[in-house]
């Protein structure tokens, strides 16, 4: 699974932390060590002193960019999950009323079944039922045989 720009920005973040984190702890070790021996001068104490203040600047600063561009990012994320999202269409539904189905439920239909009961059995919404039957019954008004006026009119024609 991928991730999103959002957890890769707080990542990358915190990953920046834990760098600063350590390299304060390790400057703190090693002047703590230095004034443990006593080898250090006031003058080497306070350029190692000056050393931290810059170096403590310059990663508060990258904390900063880093901030900011993770806005940058949520920002441009959101704008192309809303264009992605309006550029591709829904998933259609497969209806699963296939063939077998459509058969079974006119056979229970003529059994004398209501529309109800068949759509209960085939676990088939009652809207897809009605509807086929609906049509069922529209195809067999059209399939009836035609009376005998009608087919000698269409025979002598």
């Amino acid at each position: 699974m991928f991730m999103s720009f959002t957890s890769l920005a707080a990542l990358s973040a915190l990953v920046l932390s834990l760098g600063v984190s350590v390299t304060l702890y390790l400057l703190w070790r090693r002047m703590e060590e230095r004034l443990y021996h006593a080898d250090l001068s006031v003058h080497e104490d306070a350029a190692l002193i000056k050393l931290l203040q810059v170096r403590i600047g310059q990663l508060e600063h990258l904390v900063d960019r880093l901030r900011f561009s993770e806005e940058q990012l949520e920002g441009r994320f959101r704008t192309v999950e809303d264009y992605a999202g309006a550029c591709v269409p829904p998933k259609a539904t497969v209806s699963g009323f296939n063939i077998n189905h459509r058969v079974e439920a006119i056979r229970l239909f003529r059994d004398g079944f209501r529309e109800e009961e068949i759509a209960e059995r085939l676990s088939t919404p009652l809207g897809e039922i009605r509807l086929l039957l609906y049509l069922e019954k529209k195809q067999v008004d059209t399939a009836k045989p035609l009376d005998h006026m009608e087919e000698r009119s269409l025979i002598a024609s």
